[in-house]
């Protein structure tokens, strides 16, 4: 069998290939610049205290001296 592709089949596939790709970068800037940093919070600073090596009562405490909220998660392992 021997297989040749038109050399229109295969402008129309190179042509179809660049505009998924500019599509594909215009939505990733659009996602990256316009969209996440509302999502994010960008910009807004947020100063976390250091309770490395407190137990949960010291760390609840000191935050509670300190009228910070804190939520506390707990993650499965």
């Amino acid at each position: 069998m021997n297989f040749k592709v038109k050399t229109s089949t295969l402008k129309r596939l190179l042509t179809h290939v660049g505009i998924v790709i500019s599509l594909f970068c215009l939505l990733s800037f659009v996602l990256f610049n316009a969209v996440l940093p509302f999502v994010a919070n960008k910009g807004k600073v947020v100063l976390v205290p250091d309770l490395k090596g407190m137990t949960i009562d010291q760390a609840k405490q000191f935050v509670t001296d300190k009228n910070v909220t804190i939520e506390w998660f707990h993650i499965l392992t």
